[in-house]
């Protein structure tokens, strides 16, 4: 399961007081030297920013675009800027994540930490300044409340990759070198060649959006393409042998709360179908594969590839 080329940056780890311009600056230039490096051990790499960069708080008086204010700075302000616009999570699949999250990972002196969070999540790392003593090491120990596929609420603890020094970089250097290597396809190529890799399965149209957001987010989009492999072969294997037996956690239906949600048109047959039955996917987010089993043409009809439904999945 390989996490997506970005680190998260923590918008809280800047100094605690205040501090003159000249320390803040060093703070700065000292992230933007980290992460210039990290970014030559992967061209791929980008920051993802919870709340405009510029916000940013460098310390309590300096937010990083007026300690790079003016002219003089110009350079490494647009240089950062660049690299945070890059961030590979597509715009649906940032939205879900952040949905999908009931509370913010803490960090050991108990601040909640939203870069931390998403890192926990898609099993990344972070980037920060050096000026909080919560951020100033190569690993940041985080606290967090994960929810279970049956929907209990567990503690955990672990330690997550940061990056606030040039030394950092070369401590995580291959970590970070093969982060966001995969084989699995892009989203778009997956679309185009979905018949030839999951036979047995047809997609309604809505479900192009669904993978294009998914594939932005590392390892739950790597389990979501595996997921649909194995539900392919179970098709196959169905029509070889007359019997349907799904591999890996599915579930028949939704309770009627969720039910509600399940009901989508398909064109293909003219008629509304009630895709409740379900597949479970994770790599860090509660996945689901909402579907339709046809048992007179003997497939799989996918509605929904994403996070566990709240509200209507042809929406």
């Amino acid at each position: 399961m390989m996490p997506a080329p970005v680190l998260f940056l923590e918008q809280h780890s800047g100094y605690e007081d205040e501090v003159e311009h000249a320390e803040a600056l060093l703070a700065a230039r000292q992230l933007i030297k980290t992460v210039r490096l990290a970014r030559k051990a992967n061209r791929q790499l980008a920051l993802n920013v919870a709340v405009p960069l510029r916000d940013c708080q460098v310390s309590v008086n300096w937010t990083i675009s007026r300690v790079l204010h003016g002219q003089r700075y110009s350079e490494e302000w647009d240089y950062l800027r660049l690299i945070a616009d890059r961030s590979p999570l597509s715009a649906g699949f940032e939205a879900a994540l952040r949905e999908s999250v009931d509370r913010d990972a803490r960090t050991r002196s108990g601040a909640s930490s939203l870069a931390l969070t998403y890192a926990w999540v898609l099993q990344t790392g972070t980037a920060s300044f050096n000026g909080h003593p919560d951020w100033r090491d190569s690993w940041v120990s985080a606290s967090c409340e994960v929810m279970s596929e049956d929907g209990e609420i567990n503690s955990s603890r672990q330690a997550l990759r940061n990056f606030s020094a040039a030394d950092h970089v070369g401590e995580h250097g291959e970590w970070l070198t093969n982060l966001g290597v995969d084989g699995t396809p892009s989203g778009q190529v997956l679309w185009q060649e979905r018949a030839d890799r999951f036979p047995g399965i047809r997609f309604l149209p809505r479900v192009r959006k669904d993978i294009l957001d998914l594939s932005t987010s590392g390892a739950p989009y790597k389990m979501l393409v595996d997921r649909l492999k194995e539900l392919s072969a179970d098709v196959i294997r169905w029509r070889e042998l007359g019997i349907l037996e799904m591999s890996g956690k599915t579930a028949r239906g939704e309770h009627e709360q969720r039910k509600k949600f399940c009901y989508v048109e398909d064109v293909e047959v003219g008629e509304t179908r009630c895709f409740d039955a379900h597949a479970y996917f994770t790599g860090g987010i509660p996945g689901r594969i909402h579907f339709f089993v046809d048992t007179d043409r003997y497939e799989l009809v996918v509605a929904y590839a994403g996070f566990k439904i709240d509200r209507h999945i042809g929406g």
